[in-house]
């Protein structure tokens, strides 16, 4: 009699031990085969690292070329999107270095940041202020490559000696030099030297 009772104890353990084994096997599949997806190229993590995007809060950015400031940015706020190589600025202020050690002074209400060229291209509420003069537009961009900023929206330039208006402008970094295109027209203030 009392090996009728153990017979069924013993079944419950072989059944027990068995699904164990059954659920084992199938955890273990689930891994390998999980595994192998994240790690083949078009699997998820490399999908997920295009789309990637990773966000904070007040930021600092400087470029340097041979061992010089050639910028240096600051934003409340920035996102990265990997995909694109683009990161994404709000609330920025960039100075720019010239070669003669002036600083010249941006703040925009946004901006983008090209990763891998280092290029920028502003928006909103531009102003760029340098020395006694100030430049006021909607739209504004730096080539990282030639050290130009420029404007391809209407700019309007203030001094104290003059006021003007233009429908595009460049500024090249290199030589100091300020070129204005378009219904240029302004005025001048007291008398200015010729």
């Amino acid at each position: 009699m009392p090996e009728i009772k153990n017979r069924p104890a013993k079944k419950i353990k072989l059944l027990f031990l068995a699904l164990m084994l059954v659920a084992s096997g199938a955890i273990l599949s689930v891994f390998i085969g999980s595994r192998q997806s994240l790690t083949r190229p078009g699997g998820i993590l490399s999908s997920l690292a295009g789309k990637a995007a990773i966000s904070m809060g007040s930021v600092q950015q400087t470029a340097t070329r041979d061992g010089k400031k050639e910028w240096s940015l600051s934003a409340s706020s920035a996102r990265l999107m990997d995909s694109k190589k683009e990161a994404f600025f709000n609330d920025l202020s960039i100075t720019f270095f010239t070669k003669d050690e002036n600083r010249i002074y941006l703040t925009a209400s946004r901006g983008i940041l090209t990763t891998d060229s280092k290029n920028i291209e502003v928006h909103g509420n531009v102003i760029v202020q340098n020395g006694d003069y100030q430049l006021k537009t909607e739209q504004l961009s730096y080539l990282h490559d030639r050290r130009v900023i420029f404007s391809k929206v209407p700019v309007t330039i203030s001094g104290h000696l003059f006021n003007f208006v233009a429908d595009s402008m460049r500024f090249d970094l290199n030589s100091n030099t300020t070129s204005f295109k378009g219904n240029v027209r302004g005025l001048f203030h007291e008398k200015i030297p010729l």
